[in-house]
């Protein structure tokens, strides 16, 4: 029933305080912990690519004083450091940034395309942390609501309105 200011005064029912609980647990928070999940990896592909960036400027540099061969090592995925001989004369290997796919650029085009690409995922992680920001608000607003939902079908006297 809608009262006198215009505002739904009847009861809530418990299946719609369960309909606002199933949103926030089913929907909701899923949806931030998936956004959370997309930032972290475009975070990590930034860290990566970083990684690169700093690793062909030293090639490169190292070609400039003469130097053919660097003894270095790798930073595998799962953590492992192996020993590797690298070429500062070779074409580096770049990932294009869609699933499998590698590229072989001379160094100059390397280090240009993993500018272009930290641009590009610098742009995406900045999106990703605006849609966490939205949906961290919906939440709270969300489960605020349901807090005093839950308040009003128990009986208390305070309404939705009202400030704690």
């Amino acid at each position: 029933m809608i009262g006198e200011e215009g505002v739904d005064d009847r009861p809530v029912t418990s299946a719609e305080i369960q309909k606002a609980r199933s949103f926030l647990v089913e929907r909701l928070l899923p949806d931030l912990d998936q956004t959370k999940q997309k930032h972290d990896l475009v975070r990590s592909d930034i860290a990566g690519y970083e990684r690169l960036l700093v690793h062909l400027r030293e090639l490169e540099e190292r070609a400039r004083r003469g130097v053919v061969h660097v003894d270095s090592h790798i930073d595998s995925d799962d953590g492992m450091t192996l020993p590797a001989k690298y070429s500062t004369t070779a074409n580096p290997i770049v990932h294009l940034g869609l699933g499998n796919l590698y590229l072989e650029l001379p160094a100059q085009e390397a280090r240009a395309f993993v500018s272009s690409r930290l641009k590009l995922l610098s742009k995406r992680l900045g999106r990703e942390q605006e849609n966490i920001a939205k949906i961290e608000a919906v939440v709270h607003l969300s489960s605020t609501t349901l807090v005093k939902l839950e308040a009003l079908h128990r009986g208390e006297t305070k309404t939705i309105l009202d400030e704690n």
